[in-house]
C-alpha cells in the first residue's frame, strides 16, 4: 500500500517538501520516509511504521500523526473494524480508512479496497466522491482518486471553525505586532493639520 501512495525516500538530505521531519540526519523521525507528487502538489506522508519508537508513550508519532489535519488508517482483511474515536486528537479533521477486502469466493485473488471516510461536522464537503460501493482496485486510478481526495480534505479543513478561530487569531495578532513596529508618526499628523490650515487661509484671500 506504501508503494502505491508514493516512493519511499531517504530523509537525510532530502531538499524537497519534508512534512516537518528531520532531514538534517539526526535521525529523530527515522531514515526513511514516503513521499509523493500529484498535479503540482507535494506530499510527505507520515508513516506511523518508520517513525522510530521514543518512549512508552510514543511522544515522537503522536507529536506528528496527533497534529495531523488528516490522516489514512490501513488496515489488512480481516482486522476488527476500526472506531474513528480510537484516535484522540484536537487537529484531525478528516479519517480516510481504507481495507484490503477479498473475493469471499476465490481469498487467493487480487486484493481490493475498501474506503470509507469520516470528517468533523463542520468541515465542509469536498471531493472527489465517494463510488458506491466504495471499492477500487489497486492501480493509478485509485491512487489518483486517493491522493485528490487526500489534498481536497485538507483544504476543506481549513475552512472548519477551528481553523477559521485559529486563523484570525493569528491574523489578529500580526496586525497588533505590525501596529507597535509601525506606529503612525506624529510628524505627519503635524504636517496634515498643517496643510489643511494653509487650505483654508488661500481660501479667504
Amino acid at each position: 500500500f506504501l508503494e502505491l501512495l508514493g516512493a519511499k525516500v531517504e530523509l537525510n538530505g532530502f531538499n524537497r517538501f519534508n512534512g516537518g521531519l528531520d532531514c538534517r540526519g539526526g535521525n529523530t523521525t527515522g531514515e526513511h520516509s514516503v513521499f509523493a507528487e500529484w498535479e503540482g502538489n507535494e506530499v510527505m506522508f507520515h508513516v506511523s511504521t518508520l517513525l522510530p519508537p521514543s518512549d512508552e508513550q510514543q511522544i515522537h508519532k503522536k507529536r506528528h500523526i496527533g497534529n495531523d489535519i488528516v490522516i489514512i488508517v490501513f488496515q489488512e482483511d480481516g482486522s476488527n473494524p476500526f472506531s474513528p474515536a480510537t484516535i484522540k486528537s484536537n487537529y484531525i479533521q478528516v479519517q480516510i480508512v481504507v481495507r484490503v477486502t477479498r473475493d469471499s469466493n476465490n481469498r487467493n485473488g487480487p486484493a481490493y479496497y475498501h474506503v470509507a471516510v469520516v470528517s468533523q461536522c463542520d468541515v465542509p464537503a469536498f471531493g472527489p466522491p465517494l463510488p458506491y460501493p466504495p471499492i477500487f482496485q489497486k492501480g493509478n486510478e485509485f491512487r489518483a482518486w486517493l491522493l485528490k481526495k487526500l489534498i481536497n480534505s485538507e483544504l476543506a479543513a481549513y475552512r472548519s471553525k477551528l481553523f477559521v478561530v485559529q486563523l484570525r487569531d493569528t491574523y489578529k495578532a500580526l496586525l497588533q505586532e505590525f501596529i507597535q513596529k509601525f506606529p503612525p508618526h506624529s510628524d505627519s499628523k503635524k504636517k496634515r493639520e498643517k496643510s489643511a490650515k494653509k487650505k483654508k487661509l488661500i481660501t479667504k484671500d
